[in-house]
């Protein structure tokens, strides 16, 4: 009912997570692994919504069947000093590895004997759907690139559009393409 869609594939989250109780999930794992060099909008939520990231992951594992949960979050020097060691008390794994580094994440899930993954902004959400009855209806959005001076985050209602963004930057020049969802595994668009 809270519309909860996951960002890190678009699915609604109940689905997502139902689907994975019904295939069985050893472990929840709630991804904070930002595309580098420009977002961080996925640890910035970490960082600004720990506990509810941590309630929010406790929550989804119940309802997914795993008998555990961790928060995955890559850990370069530039971050170390931000990166807290739990969220409600969930842990947090820090991957050092060479970036990217999703896919040391997935050998790690496939020896813990399999599970899944939801956004780090899915998780939060879920956590005040359920303790105050609340909607999904903002995320933190990352604009950066080369495009852009300087890369900025901004909460920002659902639905907002690029275009609302990009016009609250500082351009060093127009874009002429936009990439969603991250520079690694994102997708093309228009401006």
């Amino acid at each position: 009912n809270a519309g909860i869609v996951d960002e890190l594939d678009g699915l609604a989250l109940d689905q997502k997570l139902s689907r994975a109780a019904r295939e069985g999930c050893a472990i929840l794992v709630v991804d904070v692994l930002d595309d580098q060099p420009y977002c961080t909008s996925a640890l910035r939520t970490l960082i600004e919504r720990r506990a509810d990231v941590g309630r929010g992951a406790v929550l989804a594992a119940a309802v997914a069947g795993a008998s555990r949960s961790c928060i995955a979050a890559y850990r370069p020097a530039s971050v170390a000093p931000y990166l807290p060691l739990d969220a409600g008390g969930v842990p947090v794994l820090e991957l050092t590895g060479r970036y990217p580094c999703l896919s040391e994440l997935n050998e790690q899930m496939r020896l813990w004997g399999g599970g899944i993954r939801i956004g780090v902004q899915a998780a939060a959400a879920l956590s005040r759907a359920v303790t105050s009855l609340s909607k999904q209806r903002s995320v933190m959005v990352t604009v950066g690139g080369p495009c852009v001076r300087e890369a900025t985050n901004f909460r920002t209602v659902t639905g907002t559009l690029a275009s609302e963004l990009i016009e609250r930057c500082v351009l060093r020049r127009e874009p002429g393409l936009i990439v969603y969802g991250g520079v690694m595994t994102g997708r093309l668009g228009d401006p």
